[in-house]
């Protein structure tokens, strides 16, 4: 499962489960339709430290989640290190400010801004 924290510290692996909140399996919801996007699985393999992605973030209650800017800060063999670009607009998630430090994988990322392509091509 992916985690947060705030910039600086390290974060526990349960940090959002912690809060109450997660991630949008997007890779999962794709595969149960029969959606194959190779063109952003080739992106995603493409992403570097400083890209932004996009990912899903919903608080437990809520029934849908919110789409953010994270910007890259991260990658080893487990997943994405990266930081919210900006403060999420949803109540459900207002304790999630900018700068917020999040590890995903990439079943996680729901596309890339305005259909770039990684490291800005």
């Amino acid at each position: 499962m992916a985690c947060a924290t705030d910039v600086g510290r390290p974060a526990p692996v349960d940090a959002l489960i912690t809060l109450g909140k997660g991630y949008e399996d997007i890779a999962g919801m794709r595969r149960r339709e029969g959606i194959e996007d190779d063109d952003l699985r080739t992106d995603i393999r493409g992403l570097a430290v400083g890209d932004l992605v996009r990912l899903t973030l919903r608080a437990d209650q809520a029934p849908t989640g919110e789409t953010v800017l994270v910007r890259i800060t991260g990658i080893d063999r487990a997943g994405f290190r990266g930081a919210l670009a900006g403060k999420p607009a949803s109540k459900s998630l207002a304790d999630l400010g900018t700068g917020f430090a999040l590890s995903f994988t990439a079943d996680h990322i729901h596309s890339l801004p305005n259909g770039r392509k990684a490291n800005g091509h």
